[in-house]
């Protein structure tokens, strides 16, 4: 690498909306969900040629549009506290390119208690390029989180989550995409968050440089 050490920052502000389905009228409205703002630095630091380290440590403030309308303990909008550290090899390699990752997220509400909540995930990741045109991912995620100030007690959810994606490139603007992804929740609340999903999705993406 050109540097064995690099540092910087990053500012990422967020706009979401939801859309909100009336099964009377069979219509939907579109309306501002939640906005936020991440900032924080970021350190990569090369162990070796073959190994970079990354270190991530954010401050999001985050607002929902409907807080106004629930109940104190449903408010969501305040403070979230994140970092993220991995590994990864940059050697190359056709089928061997590992990467781990550990993420830590603290959600602290302003007034609300139902989500305040700390978040533990381990990720483990692997780059196969095929060929020069196609590359493949593998996914293993595992994510742990309390909800430890909730006046009815303490939920715990345990995820698990395996994904497999991949991408082609049809030149240099084209890019296919792909993935498949199966998510199994397990939560101490199983009546009311506990859940298991597929998902599949295609895209495309287009460099204009």
């Amino acid at each position: 690498p050109l540097n064995i050490f690099s540092w910087g920052a990053k500012l990422e502000p967020i706009f979401n909306f939801q859309n909100n389905y009336d099964t009377t009228t069979n219509s939907g409205t579109l309306r501002p969900f939640n906005a936020s703002t991440t900032i924080g630095p970021y350190l990569k630091y090369y162990l070796s040629s073959k190994w970079l380290l990354d270190l991530e440590l954010n401050y999001k403030l985050q607002y929902f549009y409907n807080d106004s309308s629930s109940a104190e303990s449903q408010q969501r909008s305040g403070n979230v506290y994140t970092f993220r550290t991995s590994l990864t090899n940059k050697q190359a390699k056709r089928f061997f390119n590992p990467n781990v990752a550990f993420y830590f997220a603290s959600d602290s509400p302003r007034v609300g208690t139902e989500f305040a909540s700390n978040t533990y995930d381990l990720s483990f990741s692997n780059n196969i390029f095929l060929n020069d045109l196609t590359t493949i991912n593998t996914l293993l995620d595992f994510t742990r989180t309390l909800y430890s100030e909730r006046p009815q007690g303490t939920r715990a959810d345990t995820t698990f989550a395996v994904k497999l994606s991949g991408s082609y490139r049809l030149n240099n603007q084209f890019t296919l995409m792909a993935d498949l992804k199966r998510t199994i929740n397990v939560s101490s609340e199983s009546s009311s968050y506990s859940f298991n999903n597929t998902l599949f999705s295609v895209g495309a993406s287009y460099n204009l440089f």
